[in-house]
C-alpha cells in the first residue's frame, strides 16, 4: 500500500493523545525507579559481602591459635557466608595483621584488614 499526496493526514484523536501522554509519563517516571531498585539491591548485596568479611576479620585476629597460611573463611568463622560469596580465604601475616580476601560470583574481588 502506497501513501497518496492527494488523501489528507488522518488526525489523532483525543484519546490516542491521552493514551500516548500517558504512556511517555510512565516510561519517565519508571526509568528512573528501575535504575533506582538495581542500585540499591547491589548496594545491599556487596555490604552482606563485607560485613561478612569484617566479621571474619574480627573472628580471627581474636583468634587464640595462630594460622597456618591461607585458610578458608568457613573454617575459621561462625558467621555464614552470603549466597553470592564464590571464595573466602582469611591470613594472619606478621605483626598480627589479619587480611581477608573475598571473591563473589558477580566477579568483584574484596580485601578486607584489620586496624593493626
Amino acid at each position: 500500500m502506497t501513501l497518496s499526496p492527494d488523501l489528507p493526514q488522518r488526525a489523532a484523536t483525543p484519546e490516542e493523545r491521552r493514551r500516548a501522554g500517558r504512556m511517555f509519563w510512565l516510561i519517565l517516571l519508571l526509568f528512573p525507579m528501575v535504575v533506582g531498585t538495581m542500585l540499591a539491591y547491589l548496594s545491599v548485596r556487596g555490604r552482606q559481602v563485607r560485613d561478612y568479611g569484617q566479621a571474619v576479620v574480627q573472628e580471627v585476629a581474636t583468634r587464640a591459635t595462630p594460622l597456618q597460611g591461607r585458610v578458608p573463611c568457613h573454617e575459621v568463622a561462625s558467621a555464614k557466608a552470603p549466597a553470592s560469596v564464590k571464595s573466602c580465604e582469611a591470613e594472619r601475616l606478621s605483626g598480627g595483621k589479619v587480611t581477608v580476601t573475598i571473591q563473589t560470583s558477580g566477579g568483584q574481588k574484596y580485601q578486607l584488614h584489620n586496624a593493626r
